[in-house]
């Protein structure tokens, strides 16, 4: 089981300040369910001053009992 955490701190806009949202959550929602269906489960948290992302895959276990990635590595740029 391969389980990552990921939580921003961040300062709520005001509605004059409101800028378009981009896709990228969606996107990797349709991902993980091509990729991983029925295999991984994925909690999206927001308060007042952060946003955290909670996401658990199933790996496939190999003979040797190591954990074996189904697919490429998915690229992480920042």
């Amino acid at each position: 089981m391969l389980e990552f955490t990921c939580r921003n701190n961040f300062q709520k806009m005001k509605k004059s300040e409101i800028l378009p949202h981009g896709i990228g959550l969606e996107n990797v929602k349709k991902r993980l369910k091509l990729l991983y269906a029925n295999q991984h489960q994925i909690e999206i948290k927001e308060t007042q001053t952060f946003y955290e992302v909670h996401l658990k895959i199933q790996l496939k276990q190999t003979e040797n009992n190591t954990a074996d990635f189904k697919h490429k590595p998915i690229p992480v740029y920042s």
